[in-house]
């Protein structure tokens, strides 16, 4: 069995939420144990959020919450509408993030647990710089024991510069909104980490007809309070990888290092040495984006679908 944690900026984007309804309707299929959400920000409603998501989507999820410094409250953020409409925006007690992800993994399998980040990296860094307790050892110590690999929505790679809405984009939001810590946690990653670019889910727009269920769906009304209609699928696309790896959707480049530089801009050297990867779609836009719009139609917690976004349950292991 593949165990999932995710790490997320939810509020930042609307992307963030599908990307938990995504995980959510993959735990209910058996292609994975979703272990825990963990929110990288401090968004105080950011947790009822995610309880409004999981339950629609039929599952129960514990939720870590961020403690430190930093990453203020966004005040854009549909957070607290979505949980106030499918839930409830009173607050309640979480555990802190980082303890959550330790006790977590100190109860898995060795190397069976992806860490999926969909956000800034101060939670991973604070996960490997934590000290041995009654979960286990150190963090590094821990995360090299139980994890498998670290999917991480970060990072452009191939382009200096790329025209979005408008504007010349050189630096990935995530990394370059928290460079000391993306720095850091990858320099102390003792693990594999598959890197979902930028430019790999910048053009494959998708959901966008979520928003005409807004009333019955949090997902869709994320989508409304965001943008609207389809919106880039940059976490979905990453949350579809760390389930279904490599195939017919996605394939990864040779092994190297990537390097985070002073103003948040990514660079990739090949290595064989290296633990780093590019994920790259092996069949193109259409079939990103066709797979995506067939899981949220398809893969409810009545039905299920394989991870080639067909019906049905996959006669492929789960790796």
């Amino acid at each position: 069995m593949k165990y999932l944690m995710i790490d997320t900026d939810i509020g930042n984007d609307c992307d963030d939420a599908a990307a938990a309804a995504l995980a959510c309707m993959y735990e209910g299929a058996g292609l994975c144990k979703l272990l825990c959400f963990t929110v990288n920000t401090s968004d105080r409603y950011a947790p009822n959020c995610l309880d409004a998501i999981a339950d629609t989507y039929g599952r129960r999820v514990k939720i870590g919450v961020y403690r430190g410094e930093g990453f203020p409250e966004n005040p854009a953020s549909y957070c607290k509408k979505v949980a106030e409409r499918f839930g409830t925006a009173a607050p309640r007690e979480r555990p802190e993030a980082v303890a959550l992800m330790r006790r977590e993994l100190s109860s898995c399998p060795d190397k069976s647990v992806k860490i999926v980040c969909i956000g800034q990296l101060n939670n991973l860094c604070a996960l490997l710089r934590s000290q041995a307790d009654e979960n286990g050892t150190d963090g590094i110590s821990l995360v090299r024991e139980k994890v498998c690999e670290v999917v991480i929505m970060g990072g452009m790679f191939g382009a200096d510069s790329v025209e979005f809405f408008g504007q010349a984009y050189t630096a990935e939001y995530n990394i370059a909104t928290d460079v000391p810590d993306s720095i850091l946690a990858l320099e102390l990653c003792p693990v594999d980490v598959t890197f979902s670019d930028f430019l790999l889910g910048k053009d494959v727009l998708t959901l966008g007809a979520l928003v005409r269920r807004s009333d019955e769906d949090p997902v869709g009304y994320a989508y409304e309070l965001f943008c609207g209609g389809a919106r880039p699928s940059w976490d979905v696309l990453t949350v579809m990888y760390a389930v279904c790896g490599e195939g017919e959707l996605f394939c990864r480049t040779a092994r190297g290092t990537v390097t985070v530089l002073s103003d948040g801009r990514t660079k990739f050297t090949a290595s064989e040495e290296g633990r780093h990867r590019i994920l790259r779609a092996a069949s193109g836009n259409d079939a990103l984006q066709a797979a995506i719009e067939r899981a949220f139609e398809t893969l409810r917690p009545s039905a299920q679908m394989s991870c080639t976004g067909k019906q049905g349950l996959s006669e492929r292991p789960v790796r």
